[in-house]
């Protein structure tokens, strides 16, 4: 089994500089009085690669970071919600909605096959699902306290929605970056393509975005090219699959995007039904921004140690 076969060394300034880890469980970090131990980390790496398979050529100290990373942040998100009186453990209907929405997710039509899965990738069942928890809560906490923040035009929307037969539909993939003391923009992102160039955009976007993509490799999806930004817009115009962005200002960082496909469709018979997807696209990317920009604001008040 992985857990048996490598053993896990830590230092802070050189990570995995022996290419093993250890099935002792030692304390690594504490996010406040939060405890990430080695053991958290074996099952976040096997975690990731089973949402992201793309992590399965990924070397071993890239996985440590992004497995740390990953814990990190949602132990943070856990402490937020504690401290708006939001309690983790939620009731046996919403947790079963969870539980089919991951079922769905691999094919499993029924919680023996659920349990069965789980445990031939030697995940458990109560970890996930408490990580799955804590990701929904979330959600719903931005949502409930931005919600009345975000901006939509729904008469401009219409009237781009009617006038337009044809439009692109863009599967995209983002990497959000932040700066740091005295960094400055285009050398940040020309350090990042070189990163991009040597292994991949999922990759990098796994190890360094700060959005909550950052699980999945940054994949979006397939957005509609009316759903999205006039500068957004205007970027993707040009480039073809494959192809990514020019580093783009965004609301709590700077974005690149990774054209993975493009194609050209009709609108919706249904313009009504045209405008409601338009909408909800643009409500959750502005609820995306503000997740990220409250997250790394509260991200500074929680004290993180490496024991």
């Amino acid at each position: 089994m992985f857990k048996k076969i490598i053993i896990f060394v830590l230092s802070l300034y050189s990570l995995f500089v022996v290419n093993s880890f250890s099935v002792e469980n030692k304390i690594l970090f504490k996010v406040n009085n939060e405890i990430i131990s080695s053991i958290d980390i074996l099952n976040e790496i096997s975690y990731l690669k089973l949402i992201n398979p793309n992590l399965k050529s990924t070397n071993q100290k890239n996985l440590y970071e992004i497995a740390k990373n990953s814990l990190i942040r949602e132990h943070i998100k856990k402490i937020e919600l504690e401290k708006n009186n939001i309690d983790i453990n939620i009731d046996e209907d919403n947790l079963n909605k969870i539980k089919k929405n991951f079922s769905n997710k691999f094919g499993l039509k029924s919680n023996k096959e659920l349990k069965s899965f789980l445990k031939q990738v030697d995940l458990n069942e109560k970890d996930i699902f408490k990580k799955l928890i804590i990701e929904n809560l979330w959600n719903s906490f931005i949502v409930k306290k931005f919600i009345k923040d975000v901006k939509i035009d729904e008469e401009k929307i219409k009237k781009e929605v009617s006038k337009i037969e044809y439009q692109y539909e863009y599967n995209l993939s983002e990497l959000i970056f932040e700066l740091n003391n005295n960094e400055k923009i285009d050398t940040k992102y020309n350090e990042i393509v070189d990163k991009i160039k040597q292994q991949s955009f999922e990759e990098i976007a796994t190890l360094l975005s700060i959005s909550d993509s950052s699980k999945t490799g940054g994949i979006l999806g397939w957005i509609k090219e009316n759903a999205l930004n006039q500068s957004i817009k205007n970027e993707l115009v040009n480039l073809k699959s494959g192809d990514i962005t020019k580093p783009l200002v965004i609301p709590g960082g700077i974005l690149i995007l990774k054209i993975n496909n493009k194609r050209e469709v009709k609108r919706e018979i249904d313009v009504n039904k045209e405008i409601q997807l338009v909408v909800r696209n643009k409500t959750n990317e502005q609820l995306n921004q503000f997740s990220v920009l409250y997250f790394n604001k509260i991200r500074k008040d929680v004290l993180i140690n490496e024991l």
